[in-house]
């Protein structure tokens, strides 16, 4: 009974022992759900704050994206305005051109006309004579040729001039005594003849009225216009002149105007008033004195409007540069707009997805924690329960130990009275033996319960991890054969590029065949362009001069017409012998005041005789003087032009000279500076420069001869690289210093220096700086320290190159940007 009681205690110090120590692990678990609570209230305000935060940068993104997306659509219609503004201007500068070859047209027929009138082109020489002197003031009441006195309506030109005739060479004067003069003057000058209409004594015959006939235009006198001081000698010209519609019509009037009318059509048929009628067409259609009046009256007009469009075209095609000006200016800035717009969208859109990183890793943790609070509260149930079975087991055992207290009493009185001393000291230390067995036992029985839970949490590491390393596995596997078809795919793709560079060889030599031969095509086509200019410019003039002597034919087909009364006959169709000139025969006839009896029958019969002789020249004396007078005025540009190029020979041979003096000097100054720039340049050694042509400085070239220190003299060809670069800095530093330029660019020329003789090149371009500013592109650094202000271009890690500026004094920077 003793030993039961002492079980129970010991069982009861068991139980009161884990009870101590469920509330021990009751209070740290309270605790940490205390803590774990108080993070998950912190918890969900961050969570609330980073939704509020995340649901604002939601809209500032959609904001950002709607401004990026109307920028976007602002750009390209932006873009979509330039191009058509180009094509614009494309059509603007078409337009411009075209008015302007219009323009030029019309100026060289201006001048050409301009010239004609000057010169009296088209006119009798008698004619040009009496405007020369008019000109020179040397006659007086000279008013001007018929024909450039009087306007006519365009469609009536041909009939006027076939009706006017040589008439239209008539010269209009103030007084008989100004007509006199002028007779006088080309008397005296051997300068022609010419027709003069005094308008103090020309008679015009009195107007009859025309019939009122269908077809029937009007008097000719009516038709054209002309100042009303002139209508006397315009009367006389033409008041006996009807223009009619067509031939048939000047049939059925030409029984009515009998006594001196003539009748002109419109086409230049003319009916006389004896009967006869002149027509047909003319080999070539030319145009007459009074066309290029009218031309020469309607062109200052013409280039006036001309002047006129081209000064529209050029203000619409500024108006258009400007407003592209304007527009690229606005792309500028909307692209602009644009990056500073996505770079905030990325900053923006960056800081989102630190917001949501945030927002999952409070999620993350606020999940975790609400875990371990849900353990927590299942290991309190569970630490209730085992307190519940403990504390009913302690109170069991407690009454268990009282009852068996008690019947240790009972024995123990009992024994004490049955039993000697010695049995009883056995007694006792038998149950002191038991009891720290027991205790022992309860130790170990604790420590086994340790030793099974710690073995069943490290075989569920040991499977977690096994599981782990099959997953490991797989993934390397996986891996491998990834690694195996990368290499697979590497290698094609080698073997593709291999093939590709093998095909683009010949096509790179190709297509720099194709580019000399586009070059030489294109400098072909600029020849021939020009060659077509100058072929354009040609047939102008011969167009021009064309027309003048078609004029000139006309005009004298006219004075044939009228001077002999013969009917128009083509000269051309004049075969055999041509007909002699009868101006000197005329000339060397007596002067006849009044007709003989039977002389106009002579004269019938003498005009019967030339019809019958055929057409003949009387210009031909008049063209002689012409033509001579044009010769000796070519002969005499003619000698100009070779006194002008012997003059230009002469200066060619000067300006040879003076260059040859001017590049042997240079030459010299050079050579010299030279020999001092490499030597500074190499720090030693020597190099000149060599003509390879002496006697022909104009033709000559430069050969480098140079000895670098420690070798021997070799040329430039056979030198390193580096020896090349250096000695080619050293001849251009020698050219600076003989011929300083105030701006010079060295584009990477130290590439292939190295550190001393980086050294010398800095100290040489520092030297030279101090009167030419330079600009050196390197990437050495040593060139660099020698720089007042350098740009450097840097990619950042949104790979968008930017330009970085830094002004240097001395080694401090100044202005970064």
């Amino acid at each position: 009974a003793q030993d039961r009681a002492f079980s129970l205690a010991t069982q009861a110090a068991d139980r009161r022992n884990r009870l101590v120590q469920l509330a021990e692990r009751r209070a740290e678990l309270q605790s940490e759900r205390a803590e774990h609570e108080r993070a998950l209230d912190t918890l969900a305000i961050q969570a609330q704050e980073l939704e509020a935060k995340l649901s604002a940068a939601d809209r500032s993104l959609a904001a950002i994206k709607a401004r990026l997306d109307d920028l976007e659509a602002q750009r390209a219609d932006c873009r979509a305005r330039i191009v058509a503004s180009q094509q614009e201007q494309a059509q603007l500068r078409a337009r411009l051109s075209e008015v302007r070859q219009e323009q030029s047209r019309l100026q060289a027929r201006h001048d050409l006309l301009a010239r004609m009138r000057q010169e009296g082109e088209g006119y009798y020489a008698g004619v040009r004579a009496v405007l020369r002197a008019a000109n020179k003031g040397q006659l007086r009441g000279v008013l001007g040729v018929a024909a450039s006195l009087m306007q006519v309506p365009t469609e009536l030109e041909r009939a006027v001039e076939v009706a006017l005739g040589a008439h239209l060479q008539d010269v209009i004067v103030e007084t008989w005594a100004d007509a006199e003069a002028a007779i006088t003057l080309l008397k005296r000058t051997h300068g022609g003849r010419a027709t003069f209409l005094p308008l103090d004594t020309v008679r015009p015959p009195r107007a009859r009225p025309l019939p009122d006939e269908p077809g029937v235009i009007g008097l000719a006198s009516e038709l054209v216009s002309f100042a009303e001081r002139l209508r006397p000698a315009f009367e006389t010209l033409l008041a006996r002149t009807a223009v009619v519609r067509d031939l048939p019509t000047a049939r059925r009037v030409l029984n009515e105007l009998r006594g001196g009318f003539q009748i002109v059509t419109v086409e230049g048929e003319i009916v006389r008033a004896s009967g006869a009628v002149t027509g047909g067409s003319a080999r070539t259609q030319t145009s007459g004195i009074l066309a290029r009046e009218r031309e020469w009256r309607e062109l200052p007009a013409e280039l006036e409007a001309i002047a006129q469009r081209e000064k529209e075209a050029m203000a619409q095609l500024d108006q258009a540069v400007t407003d592209e000006r304007q527009r690229q200016e606005e792309l500028a800035a909307l692209t602009a707009r644009i990056e500073a717009l996505t770079t905030e969208l990325n900053a923006q859109d960056e800081a989102h997805r630190e917001l949501e990183r945030q927002v999952e890793r409070v999620a993350q943790d606020k999940a975790w924690r609400e875990g371990i609070a849900a353990q927590i509260a299942s290991e309190l149930a569970t630490l209730d329960d085992k307190e519940k079975r403990l504390r009913d087991e302690l109170e069991r055992l407690e009454a268990e130990e009282a009852a068996e207290q008690a019947r240790v009493v009972e024995v123990q009185a009992e024994l004490e009275a049955l039993r000697s001393d010695e049995w009883a000291a056995q007694l006792a230390q038998q149950r002191a033996d038991v009891a720290v067995l027991e205790q022992r036992l309860s130790s170990q029985r604790t420590i086994l319960h340790s030793h099974q839970a710690s073995l069943t949490q490290l075989q569920e590491q040991i499977a977690a991890r096994r599981k782990r390393a099959a997953q490991l596995a797989a993934e390397s596997e996986e891996l491998d054969r990834q690694i195996g078809q990368w290499r697979t795919e590497n290698d094609a793709l080698l073997a593709s590029i291999q093939a590709l560079a093998a095909r683009i060889e010949p096509a790179e030599a190709e297509l720099a065949d194709l580019e000399r031969a586009q070059a030489a095509t294109e400098e072909e086509e600029a020849r021939r362009r020009g060659l077509l200019r100058d072929y354009e410019n040609r047939y102008n003039q011969a167009w021009l001069e064309v027309g003048r002597r078609e004029d000139e034919l006309a005009s004298l087909r006219r004075q044939i017409e009228d001077d002999l009364g013969l009917v128009e006959l083509d000269m051309e169709e004049i075969s055999g012998q041509p007909p002699l000139p009868l101006h000197p025969l005329v000339s060397a006839l007596p002067a006849v005041e009044a007709l003989p009896e039977g002389l106009e029958k002579e004269i019938r019969r003498l005009r019967a005789r030339l019809r019958r002789i055929g057409a003949v020249n009387p210009n031909a004396p008049t063209e002689y003087a012409e033509v001579l007078e044009r010769h000796t005025f070519l002969t005499s540009q003619a000698q100009d032009l070779e006194q002008a190029a012997a003059h230009l020979r002469q200066v060619i041979a000067e300006l040879d000279e003076i260059m040859e003096r001017e590049f042997s000097q240079t030459f010299n100054a050079v050579a010299a500076e030279f020999k001092n720039t490499f030597t500074s340049l190499f720090g030693g050694g020597t190099a000149r420069l060599v003509l390879t042509d002496p006697d022909n400085l104009m033709e000559t070239g430069v050969d480098i001869v140079a000895r670098p220190p420690g070798k021997r003299v070799q040329s430039l060809a056979l030198l390193s690289g580096g020896e090349r670069s250096l000695t080619a800095v050293a001849l251009i530093f020698a050219i600076l210093k003989v011929s300083p330029t105030p701006f010079c660019i060295l584009d990477e020329v130290d590439a292939m220096l190295d550190e001393a003789n980086v050294g010398r090149f800095r100290a040489a371009l520092e030297e030279l700086a101090q009167h030419t500013q330079f600009i050196v592109i390197t990437h050495n650094r040593g060139t660099v320290q020698a720089a007042n202000t350098i740009y450097g271009v840097s990619m950042g890690e949104d790979s968008v190159s930017r330009v970085i500026s830094l002004k240097l004094e001395g080694e401090k920077i100044i202005t970064p940007e």
